[in-house]
């Protein structure tokens, strides 16, 4: 408990700026790890050397640990190297590690538990980092109980500090013959200190170099509820950068169907069988996201494998009536889009060690040596994973349509009134019992003279017959 309190005490003391994390590398150099700087073929340095030159961030800290306190004038853990990233100064602070030795020429014991923590509050000085630690989970013959149990609370510590949110290991093949004893392998855990850390150390372990350091995934320890799955379209829908998706076309008020394949983000553990749901956490303009349906199809997992896909998935999404944006530009608006996120959930989840890692294990160390923490997906019955979607909602072109034909109509009809007021007509008048023409637009006027000295006024109009009057001699024919 009281540990606890001092890691959350260093990490809310840490500053707020955002620097990046020092990589820490913590080597074990007790009792059992003998045989790997013994043999005069081990490749343990070398690998040293290549972890650092794949994993580092700047700041470089190479430091050895066993139990503090059993070696005079040797702190554990002791820095041999604290400073950036050179492969010179990096690899001769490697080469010069060596196995710690008692008084008497007994093989120094180990404490994990206080390596881990002293590492955290006083090298790192509470700050946000990187931890490396190197070790084949082995203490020297003959420890103690109080040593037993401070292994078991490095994996504790591992396990329940929620101020170490990424926890993962890589078990390594490494047979090697000391003078003392002989050993298979060993495991080297990558554990972040804070946020920060733990979102540069998610990069770091899935960066390439690093890829190609190790050939298998890293043995995720921690959060294995989360991010069990991804899913991938391969109809109605593309893919969005972060592992989000875009539907396109997608009908308002209802139905998508979204065709894919889930693939399994586990390692080293199969899933032997989930039931899976689908459900909206969120959707633009969508106040209770979790009444609105969707579905996935089939609803159940079996047998699926680290890294494998199963296919003939199907996503069913209903969505919500959505109305076109508001003013003259709604009219003219071909879709929408709506930005949200679906949760996908297993629940009734059974996991198993694949029968590839338990042989890689078998050649290591034997599986019931391992920490409890490598047990924990046992206990995991339920997990969920985020999917970002963007929703491109179509609308119908018909109303559009039946817009811009009214106006169209509207606008002949007002041209055709142009026409008409501007057109000259024939209109036959009858002038003194004889028919003349006359050719007079809307509201234009033309006079005639008639022989008793009164005058015509004949007017044209726009539709309809002529308009005509007389006017007496000396009259105008405006009054």
């Amino acid at each position: 408990m009281a540990r606890g309190w001092v890691l959350a005490v260093a990490v809310l003391l840490a500053p707020a700026a955002r620097a990046e994390a020092p990589s820490l590398y913590l080597v074990q150099t007790s009792g059992w790890m003998e045989p790997f700087f013994t043999d005069r073929t081990s490749p343990f340095k070398p690998l040293l050397q290549a972890l650092v030159d794949a994993s580092h961030t700047g700041r470089t800290l190479i430091a050895d640990f066993n139990q503090d306190g059993q070696v005079p004038g040797h702190r554990s853990p002791e820095v041999v190297y604290d400073g950036p990233f050179a492969p010179g100064p990096v690899n001769a602070a490697i080469n010069g590690l060596s196995l710690a030795v008692r008084p008497g020429g007994r093989l120094a014991d180990a404490d994990f538990d206080g390596a881990l923590a002293r590492a955290l509050d006083t090298v790192l000085d509470g700050r946000p980092g990187i931890v490396w630690v190197v070790t084949n989970n082995k203490n020297s013959r003959n420890n103690s109980s109080e040593i037993d149990r401070n292994t078991r609370g490095f994996a504790e510590l591992v396990r329940s500090s929620p101020y170490l949110p990424f926890a993962a290991a890589y078990p390594v093949r490494m047979p090697v013959t000391g003078r003392q004893y002989t050993e298979r392998g060993l495991i080297i855990y990558a554990i972040a200190y804070g946020d920060d850390a733990a979102a540069a150390l998610a990069g770091i372990v899935d960066s390439a170099p690093m890829r190609a350091l190790f050939t298998d995934p890293p043995f995720k320890l921690k959060h294995l509820d989360e991010a069990p799955l991804v899913f991938t379209a391969t109809d109605n829908a593309s893919a969005l950068p972060g592992g989000g998706l875009l539907v396109q076309g997608v009908p308002p008020g209802g139905t998508v169907r979204v065709a894919g394949a889930l693939r399994s983000e586990y390692y080293p553990q199969t899933i032997v069988s989930a039931d899976v749901s689908l459900a909206w956490a969120a959707l633009d303009g969508v106040a209770d996201p979790a009444a609105l349906p969707a579905e996935v199809e089939p609803p159940v997992l079996s047998g699926l494998a680290s890294g494998a896909q199963q296919g003939g998935i199907a996503l069913v999404l209903h969505t919500p009536a959505v109305a076109r944006p508001p003013g003259l530009a709604g009219w003219f608006a071909q879709s929408k889009a709506l930005n949200g996120s679906l949760q996908l959930r297993l629940t009734n989840l059974r996991m198993a060690l694949g029968a590839d890692f338990t042989a890689k294990m078998g050649e290591i160390a034997a599986l019931d040596q391992l920490p409890d923490v490598f047990a924990d997906y046992q206990k995991v019955t339920a997990a969920t994973a985020v999917i970002p979607v963007t929703l491109l909602v179509q609308f119908s072109p018909a109303p559009l349509i039946e817009a811009l034909a009214l106006a169209a109509l509207a606008a002949a009809t007002l041209v055709a009134a142009l026409v008409l007021a501007t057109r000259a007509r024939r209109y036959d008048v009858l002038v003194e019992g004889r028919k003349r023409p006359f050719s007079l637009r809307p509201m234009q006027s033309q006079m005639v003279a008639l022989a008793d000295g009164r005058c015509l006024v004949v007017t044209g109009r726009l539709m309809g017959p002529h308009r005509s009057r007389v006017l007496e001699a000396g009259r105008k024919a405006g009054r």
